[in-house]
């Protein structure tokens, strides 16, 4: 089941990278705000699954707190 998991999640990955790499579009989804996150949802079912990942609401909410402290 584990391993089940693991594929879908880097099928998820290929889909949403297209021909940026992970760590770009990473960083690009990060950068969002929520609002926009929420439209996105709605994109795909890889976009959806990975903006409801707990790995990726965990670096958001990361993200974003340190942008509250930096002004």
């Amino acid at each position: 089941m584990a391993d089940q998991n693991n594929n879908e999640e880097e099928e998820d990955y290929a889909v949403i990278n297209c021909n940026l790499p992970k760590d770009a579009m990473e960083l690009i989804l990060v950068g969002l705000p929520v609002r926009s996150l929420l439209r996105f949802k709605c994109v795909a079912k890889s976009w959806y699954n990975f903006i409801k990942s707990p790995n990726f609401i965990k670096m958001h909410s990361t993200q974003s707190s340190s942008c509250f402290t930096q002004h």
